[in-house]
């Protein structure tokens, strides 16, 4: 069967795996300042960076449309197609894109569409789209693939930490407590998915050399109770490359990852994450 494997732009780029160059990413956008931005591969994310620390205004994100979905579920001649969203309780990408399902089983009732909500960003996004190649690539079925696929999403774990809240804050996505609270002490804090897929807080620090330390000890935790020999760790970075090495270094000591990929955030990524975010997912 051939197949294709669509993504939002929240999936970010990475050496492995040739780039994901196999992935077709359906691009959001981000406002700032009155000037629209489209999130592809020709977005200047450091210039949008800088541009966001001198404004007073927090850059806006809006999912593509279930047009724009439809358009790349009909680009050639896949019978089946995945497709990966950001969570559905932080953006409306993935109602577009089963939406778009919709309109293409309504005109071809043949093919085999699957929505999958990450219930995750970024480094997760691209977990799922590795797993899905895999079991591809290991011949399994429609139905088997997004049957353990939807089993992974319900067992991955995602957590990030952040030089500032400040996009999350100015966006709605921390309670009114937590943005006070963070911005008179200035603390580093550690946040996780829930199963749901939304953002909860999972420790604090004074520092984020600190907050990464804590970080590592979640993931030595959590690997205590389940063990990672079977699953790779993702790595989203934003300006924060030689961070993410040590990360990759420290976890390495204290878990068995099958292996350690690095990504470099995108647009979509950047500017919730902002420069010396670190997004993790395994």
């Amino acid at each position: 069967m051939n197949y294709k494997i669509i993504g939002d732009s929240c999936v970010d780029y990475t050496d492995y795996r040739d780039g994901l160059n196999w992935v077709t990413r359906v691009p959001l956008t981000i406002t700032l300042e009155g000037v629209e931005y489209v999130d592809d591969s020709n977005l200047d994310c450091d210039d949008l960076l800088a541009k966001m620390a001198k404004s007073n205004e927090g850059p806006k994100s809006a999912c593509p449309s279930p047009g724009q979905f439809l358009a790349a579920y009909e680009e050639g001649d896949a019978d089946e197609i995945y497709v990966v969203t950001l969570s559905s309780p932080l953006s409306g990408t993935y109602a577009s894109a089963t939406m778009a399902k919709t309109m293409l089983q309504d005109k071809d009732s043949n093919k085999k569409v699957h929505v999958f909500d990450s219930r995750s960003a970024a480094a997760g996004e691209v977990a799922i789209c590795v797993k899905i190649k895999d079991l591809l690539d290991a011949g399994y079925s429609f139905e088997e693939v997004v049957q353990q696929v939807e089993d992974f999403i319900s067992s991955m774990n995602s957590i990030f930490t952040l030089e500032t809240l400040e996009t999350l804050r100015k966006n709605g996505r921390l309670t009114k407590l937590q943005s006070v609270i963070t911005e008179k002490l200035n603390l580093k804090m550690v946040m996780g998915a829930t199963p749901e897929g939304e953002i909860e807080a999972l420790g604090k620090a004074l520092t984020i050399s600190a907050a990464i330390k804590k970080m590592i000890e979640i993931i030595k935790e959590r690997g205590q109770k389940s063990g990672f020999e079977d699953r790779v760790l993702y790595i989203t970075q934003c300006q924060a490359l030689e961070r993410a090495e040590m990360i990759k270094t420290k976890v390495l000591e204290v878990c068995q990852f099958k292996d350690v990929v690095i990504c470099e955030a995108r647009g979509i990524s950047s500017i919730y994450a902002n420069s010396g975010g670190i997004i993790l997912a395994f």
